[in-house]
């Protein structure tokens, strides 16, 4: 049970992230401040996703290439939201 726990509220602050990032970036200020609240929340994410991994012990080149590649579909998403 604390695992599902543990789980979940990593799970939640993530989302909780995702969703504040979202919000800035459709909020009316200007571009500089978007693009860096949406560098900073992909950074979080990525490295936030690494270390779960990392901490589960299920690790691999792999997993963070898959990340890697996500975070940069993300960021090109979320850029052209922004804009």
């Amino acid at each position: 049970m604390r695992f599902l726990k543990h789980h979940l509220f990593q799970y939640f602050l993530i989302l909780m992230v995702f969703a504040i990032t979202v919000t800035a970036v459709v909020a009316p200020i200007a571009t500089g401040p978007k693009i860096f609240y949406i560098v900073i929340a992909l950074g979080i994410y990525f490295f936030w996703a690494v270390w779960h991994h990392w901490e589960d012990h299920t690790l691999t080149l792999a997993t963070v290439l898959e990340y890697l590649i996500l975070t940069l579909i993300l960021f090109w998403l979320l850029i052209n939201l922004a804009y």
